[in-house]
């Protein structure tokens, strides 16, 4: 699967999150971004946990530790600039 149609598949079993201004649209919203949340902190974790790799003197090991820890600092970077 590409990740174009991961993240589709994603949003198709999300739905949507932005704010719309009814209470009754906007719970579902909430609770859709409850969604997204659980999935992100998941996903944080896992790059937490693979970027303690990017040090090893295996090629495969370092390499996806390297990526999951410049994942990170890109992320890190993302939420600095809104908080």
């Amino acid at each position: 699967m590409t990740n174009e149609n991961m993240l589709e598949v994603v949003g198709l079993l999300v739905g949507y999150t932005e704010p719309y201004g009814d209470s009754s649209i906007d719970e579902v919203r909430y609770k859709n971004q409850e969604k997204i949340i659980c999935l992100l902190e998941n996903g944080i974790e896992d790059l937490i946990h693979n970027a303690e790799y990017k040090n090893r003197s295996e090629y495969s090991i370092s390499k996806i530790g390297n990526r999951a820890y410049e994942a990170l600092k890109s992320l890190k970077c993302s939420i600095e600039e809104i908080l």
